[in-house]
């Protein structure tokens, strides 16, 4: 009888440090585990999320574009006149939208947006129809704006590359767009036009 009990009494020792050993294994696997969901799942939303961001910069620089350009009092010609024996320079709505669109996407996110081009159309809408009428990238009207007849947008497209979040990481993955390899991008944005006096010059 003695004997039975001992034995007993081994056996429960020995399941208890099989029990250790297994929870000090789960402890252990936990580390790569969690290591390995965050590569999966958190990191590639981080990634989309910096994208992203640089993404609605550049539509930032867009907007501001349009915004600018729509406010100039010719549509592709850059006028000047001396006031008071200083030249001043009126940019046209081609130049006002180049200008701001440059420096909107070259200026913000340290590098992260490079402006590529910006093209400006003129979108002319009859009232009471539906037919939009352009005569094409950076190009003024044939004839005088008839703004009684028509109303006019200023219509500007950003082309910009989105820049790569880890630029020099190639390795075994290769070419991934937007993780290591940089993503160019179109932005439209369009405003009417304040002034349609001058959009044939």
């Amino acid at each position: 009888m003695t004997h039975q009990i001992s034995f007993s009494m081994q056996s429960v020792a020995d399941t208890s440090r099989k029990i250790r050993s297994r929870r000090g294994t789960t402890i252990a696997e936990f580390g790569p585990t969690l290591m390995l969901a965050f590569a999966v799942m958190v990191f590639p939303m981080m990634a989309l999320g910096m994208i992203g961001l640089r993404y609605i910069l550049l539509l930032n620089a867009t907007e501001m574009a349009a915004e600018a350009a729509s406010k100039s009092q010719n549509f592709k010609t850059d006028t000047s006149q001396v006031v008071n024996g200083a030249t001043q320079i009126s940019y046209s709505a081609v130049t006002q939208a180049k200008n701001v669109s440059q420096l909107g996407c070259n200026s913000i996110g340290n590098g992260s947006v490079n402006w590529i081009s910006t093209n400006t159309y003129i979108y002319s809408c009859p009232m009471g129809g539906s037919t939009l009428i352009t005569p094409g990238p950076n190009t003024p009207l044939a004839a005088a704006a008839n703004p009684t007849a028509n109303t006019y947008n200023c219509v500007v497209v950003v082309t910009a590359q989105l820049q790569p979040v880890f630029p020099g990481a190639k390795g075994i993955l290769g070419s991934i767009v937007g993780f290591n390899a940089p993503i160019n991008c179109t932005c439209t944005s369009s405003r009417y036009f304040e002034n349609t006096a001058n959009l044939n010059n």
